[in-house]
């Protein structure tokens, strides 16, 4: 995991492969479905997520706590703790409709068409052809 990644939250997780294919299982049970897994063996794995990759969403899996935010104009940053990781970084498009404060409870989901999943290790991207807007 080369500095080059420049800010994202790295999670750490574990590969598993059930009968529908593979799965992302973070460590309180979430579990997300990776079609461009299915032929990597299962294993330890660190996930790398950039903070504008989460979304809000009312019906998202993902649900925290916000426990801090930063407006810097254009987008707001938020840190929200959650099951699977002590705290993430979630970055918004900052809006007047919408005052998130500390305390406040949000939903989540993940941008899958913009994650890195990482060997344990580091060494290697399992991920191939994810799309990064290049």
């Amino acid at each position: 995991m080369a500095t080059f990644i420049g800010r994202t939250n790295i999670i750490p997780a574990n590969l598993e492969k059930r009968s529908d294919g593979a799965y992302i299982v973070f460590s309180d049970g979430y579990a997300l479905r990776m079609p461009a897994l299915d032929q990597v063996e299962e294993q330890a794995i660190h996930v790398s997520i950039r903070p504008e990759e989460f979304i809000k969403d009312e019906s998202g899996d993902i649900e925290g706590t916000i426990s801090d935010s930063v407006y810097l104009g254009l987008n707001t940053e938020y840190f929200i703790e959650t099951g699977f990781a002590s705290k993430i970084q979630v970055s918004e498009e900052s809006t007047f409709e919408e005052d998130l404060q500390k305390g406040n409870r949000i939903r989540l989901r993940i941008n899958t068409q913009k994650l890195n999943i990482f060997s344990a290790d580091g060494s290697q991207n399992l991920i191939k052809g994810v799309n990064h807007g290049m």
